[in-house]
C-alpha cells in the first residue's frame, strides 16, 4: 500500500510539472493576464487530481479493513466425520482428536447413531486431552460431555478455550457385541484460526 501511494503521487507531480511546462511555454507568447489564468487553470486541475487519488487511496484501505472484517467472522470448519459408518469392537471405542490453537468461538456439533449390534447403544464422550488419558487407562475422568450408552446422540458442545479436545465413541460397555455406528461430527470456530485434527 505504502509502495503504491508513492507511485500515484509521483504520478501527480509529474503530470502537474508537464502541465505547468505547457502553461510556461505557452505563457511567453501570451500577456499577463492569460498567465494567470493559466495558472489558476492548473491550480484546478492540480487540486482535482489530488483528490481523485485521496479517493482512490481511501477507497482501497476501505476494501483491506472489509476484507479483515470479513475473514474474521467467517466459519472455519474441522470435519471429523461425514455421515461415516464404522465397526467398533465390544471392550473398545474409537477417537477424533482436535487442537485449538486460540481461543474463540467454538462448537463441536454432531450426530452418532448406533445401527447394528446387541442393543445398538454406544456412549459418546468429550474430553479434554488430559481427561481423555485419564479415562483410557481406566481412571476417574471428567467429561464435557456424556451421553452414557444411547442409540442416537446429538451433540452441540460449546468448547470452552484453547488447547486439545477428544471426541470419544465407545463400546466399552459391552462385553461381547460389536456395534455399527454411523457418524457426522464437526469443530466449527468464527474469530479464531483454522482447528486442527490430532491423532
Amino acid at each position: 500500500m505504502h509502495k503504491r501511494t508513492m507511485v500515484t503521487r509521483k504520478a501527480k507531480y509529474v503530470v502537474l510539472f508537464a502541465v505547468l511546462h505547457q502553461s510556461a511555454s505557452c505563457g511567453r507568447s501570451e500577456a499577463a493576464p492569460n498567465r494567470a489564468d493559466s495558472l489558476t487553470v492548473v491550480k484546478q486541475l492540480a487540486d482535482s487530481l489530488a483528490d481523485a487519488l485521496r479517493k482512490r487511496e481511501e477507497a482501497e484501505k476501505q476494501r483491506v479493513a472489509d476484507s479483515i472484517a470479513a475473514d474474521r467472522v467467517r466459519p472455519r470448519v474441522l470435519t471429523l466425520y461425514e455421515n461415516d459408518t464404522r465397526t467398533i469392537a465390544y471392550q473398545s471405542f474409537e477417537q477424533k482428536g482436535i487442537y485449538l490453537p486460540a481461543r474463540g468461538n467454538c462448537v463441536l456439533k454432531g450426530r452418532v447413531e448406533a445401527i447394528l449390534g446387541g442393543s445398538r447403544d454406544v456412549s459418546v464422550y468429550v474430553f479434554t486431552d488430559d481427561e481423555f488419558i485419564n479415562w483410557k487407562n481406566g481412571g476417574t475422568a471428567s467429561a464435557l460431555f456424556q451421553s452414557g450408552p444411547k442409540t442416537i446422540t446429538n451433540i452441540d458442545l460449546p468448547l470452552p478455550d484453547s488447547g486439545k479436545f477428544r471426541l470419544v465413541i465407545s463400546n466399552r460397555h459391552s462385553f461381547w457385541t460389536e456395534k455399527a455406528i454411523r457418524a457426522e461430527a464437526s469443530a466449527r470456530c468464527i474469530g479464531a484460526p483454522m482447528p486442527q485434527a490430532l491423532r
